[in-house]
């Protein structure tokens, strides 16, 4: 088959390249008026106002921090200082450093089973450090400013 074109209702990948080819030369080298432009500045003032008019309130939103919640293990006040040296000043150190988070303090096991249902639903990230104290685990879940458990359960109501 000399033909440009094969008889056959699919095209080979060589006569497509072949039409593809052509088409694109034609379109590159012809006469038609451009599709748009040539452009100014001027022409996209008017599609999106400098002022949009947005609340601010809406817009601090979209940058605030929701706060923490913060979890320990309860049995990090249990932990003898003869059987963990220096275990005091981690806990005094600890304290200090928390000073302004409410803290929770949970059994471990409690923690690591909310921990565990997070990452159903979640990516969880877990920081590991060569510290080597027992019990010594904080945890921090990070929440958005913008819903809280409040919304959530409005909108929940809503739904049924």
């Amino acid at each position: 088959m000399n033909s440009f074109l094969s008889d056959s209702k699919v095209w080979s990948r060589r006569d497509f390249a072949k039409v593809s080819a052509a088409a694109t030369l034609g379109l590159v080298f012809s006469r038609l008026p451009a599709m748009a432009g040539p452009f100014t500045r001027e022409d996209f003032d008017h599609l999106v106002p400098a002022d949009k008019k947005l609340s601010p309130d809406w817009v601090k939103s979209l940058f605030a921090r929701g706060e923490p919640e913060v979890l320990r293990g309860n049995e990090l006040k249990y932990v003898a200082e003869t059987n963990a040296p220096g275990i005091g000043a981690y806990r005094a150190s600890l304290e200090k450093f928390l000073a302004n988070q409410p803290v929770q303090a949970l059994p471990h096991e409690r923690i690591i089973s909310r921990l565990d249902e997070a990452g159903k639903t979640f990516k969880v990230l877990i920081i590991k450090t060569p510290f080597t104290k027992p019990h010594t685990s904080v945890f921090f879940q990070l929440e958005c400013a913008y819903w809280n458990a409040e919304f959530e359960k409005e909108m929940r109501a809503a739904i049924k």
